[in-house]
C-alpha cells in the first residue's frame, strides 16, 4: 500500500510550476480539481491527464502567478471542494 497518494515534483526552471501524481484516481477526481483550480486567480494554467486508461493515476499540472505556490494552489482548491461537497452531502441527508 501507497503510503502518499500526491506526489509533487516542482519544475526546477519555473517555481511556479508544479507536477502532481495523485494515485488510484481517474477523470472523475481530475476533472473536479481542474475545474476548481481554473477558478483560482492565481491560477495561471492548469490541465490533467490519465497517461493510459490502464494506469491507475492521474497527472494535474498548475502554473501559478506567484503569489500562491502550485501546493497552495492545489491545498486551498481541495479545501473548498471539501467545504462544498460537505454542503452538499449535508443537504442531500436533510432530504431524506
Amino acid at each position: 500500500k501507497e503510503k502518499n497518494k500526491i506526489k509533487l515534483k516542482i519544475d526546477s526552471s519555473n517555481p511556479n510550476f508544479g507536477f502532481f501524481r495523485v494515485v488510484k484516481e481517474d477523470h472523475t477526481l481530475g476533472n473536479i480539481i481542474h475545474s476548481k483550480l481554473l477558478g483560482s486567480n492565481s491560477v495561471l494554467f492548469c490541465a490533467y491527464k490519465k497517461p493510459h486508461p490502464l494506469e491507475d493515476f492521474i497527472i494535474i499540472k498548475i502554473l501559478t502567478n506567484g503569489k500562491l505556490t502550485p501546493i497552495q494552489a492545489l491545498d486551498c482548491s481541495l479545501k473548498e471542494l471539501y467545504i462544498e461537497l460537505s454542503l452538499l452531502e449535508e443537504a442531500c441527508n436533510k432530504k431524506t
